[in-house]
């Protein structure tokens, strides 16, 4: 490894250039960092995002950081000056993409809690500990000025009429799906929303993270906030799971813990120790879902593939705390999703393939692969199954606005949705009748397709300023 402080500053100078121009001639003089930064980007990830980033929200931080990790790979992979090359027009694409006209809200909401705190770390520990995991990477990021997130959260209620988004100014919209306004926003002084929202089984609650820190449970009906859920070691909460009868809720950390929460007395009933506590792999979970009886837990992991003796996945049985199985390490970086009759679990990792495993015989069923795209990739995760298990929705992470319908029985695909952007999907929900697929692009635009008809019916574009 080259000395630690050359590389860092070296590193330091690559993450806050003003220009991809500045980027390749740092690149140049120092290809070190195609071998050593990624890992070094992973351990900043995970433990201070704004280390080099300090006016950023940590969100908005975390998304610039996994963009430059995707740039470095690519660049290792077919050079500096073709990478590069590639980011660039891809920029000029997006850049050409058109404007919608964004409708009015019909009211706001605010909602005032305490800020985040911040939490410090010494650079030096960077260079001493570059021996980290992967984390899943699918943001687009425009160097010329504003950088683009891979689009807002989504959710359907589980009656289907309304659609939670989450988007970057820290805002969560409720769009009546009827009428295609919305219906009220939920704000929080938090400078940026990291998560998907999710609406709880019955509906009632919705859960949102905000600046990537505590997890904010909002009565649905009253539009106010009923818990704040923070993180026991103080990693941040970064992803979260209700279980189907709406009494328990998962959350897991940037670390190597996920939590199991008694949803009514607020508290932890349960630590899942997902590595071993002195592991040299630090994990990152990337996803959890529960099973459709609520007995299982599986459990995502990022590495997809760069650690052989890490799992992809485990899957945890959520009574007797124990291991019940695990998947194999080429799998897991992304999302993870039962089917609805529990038999299929399906698990992205974060180069845009999925794998349907079968939960009795414990094998892949299934791989589903995007088809291949031209350009800069910048990771894959964004899975969903259609109500019926039926169908499974994929997105690429590709600048190409694309979610991707597969047959789970078959493998085969059977449409290719495309939005008028030729930015990247980076959410999806199916409506709980199964006849629409809402997709989230880094547009900042909401599609809802007709799934019979393959057809674009609605663009929701953020309302915000």
């Amino acid at each position: 490894m080259p000395p630690p402080e050359p590389m860092m500053r070296a590193l330091r100078d690559f993450l806050t250039a003003s220009s991809w121009e500045s980027s390749r001639s740092i690149l140049n003089d120092h290809p070190e960092l195609l071998n050593f930064g990624p890992e070094v980007i992973d351990i900043i990830t995970r433990q201070d995002p704004n280390l080099f980033y300090p006016r950023r929200s940590r969100s908005e931080a975390v998304a610039l950081l996994k963009a430059h990790r995707v740039v470095l790979m690519r660049c290792k992979e077919v050079g500096v000056s073709r990478a590069i090359a590639e980011v660039k027009a891809r920029e000029r694409a997006a850049r050409q993409a058109p404007e919608i006209e964004r409708p009015v809200p019909r009211r706001r909401e605010e909602v005032n809690r305490t800020p985040k705190r911040r939490r410090a770390w010494l650079i030096t520990a960077v260079a001493m500990l570059a021996v980290a995991a992967g984390i899943t990477t699918f943001f687009l990021v425009n160097r010329t000025g504003e950088d683009v997130p891979a689009g807002p959260g989504i959710s359907f209620s589980p009656d289907g009429k309304m659609l939670a988004s989450a988007e970057v100014n820290g805002t969560v919209f409720l769009w009546e799906t009827a009428s295609r306004r919305v219906a009220a926003t939920l704000t929080d002084p938090q400078p940026e929303v990291a998560s998907v929202p999710a609406f709880s089984p019955d509906g009632k609650m919705l859960g949102a993270i905000y600046g990537n820190d505590s997890l904010r449970l909002w009565d649905v009906a009253d539009r106010r906030v009923v818990a704040t859920l923070t993180d026991p070691n103080s990693q941040g909460v970064t992803g979260f799971a209700f279980s189907p009868d709406d009494r328990t809720l998962a959350t897991f950390d940037s670390g190597n813990d996920l939590y199991l929460w008694n949803i009514a007395g607020k508290r932890i009933t349960a630590t899942l120790r997902v590595l071993p506590p002195k592991s040299s792999d630090y994990g990152v979970i990337s996803g959890a879902a529960f099973s459709p009886d609520g007995r299982m837990l599986a459990i995502s992991l990022t590495g997809n593939g760069l650690y052989p003796t890490r799992p992809g996945a485990e899957i945890w049985n959520v009574i007797t705390r124990r291991i019940a199985a695990t998947l194999p390490p080429d799998m897991g970086g992304g999302e993870v999703a039962y089917s609805p009759d529990g038999r299929t679990l399906a698990i992205s990792d974060e180069g845009g393939t999925a794998y349907l495993w079968d939960i009795a015989t414990k094998t892949t069923t299934l791989t589903l692969r995007s088809p291949a795209s031209t350009g800069v990739c910048y990771g894959g995760d964004a899975i969903a199954f259609s109500p019926d298990g039926k169908m499974l929705a994929t997105a690429d992470g590709c600048a190409n606005n694309s979610a991707f319908l597969w047959d789970t029985t078959t493998g085969q695909q059977i449409a290719t949705l495309t939005g008028p952007s030729a930015l990247a999907v980076g959410n999806l929900a199916f409506s709980p009748d199964g006849k629409t697929l809402a997709t989230a692009s880094a547009s900042r635009s909401i599609y809802l397709w007709n799934i019979a008809t393959g057809q674009l019916t609605v663009t929701l574009t953020d309302p915000s300023p």
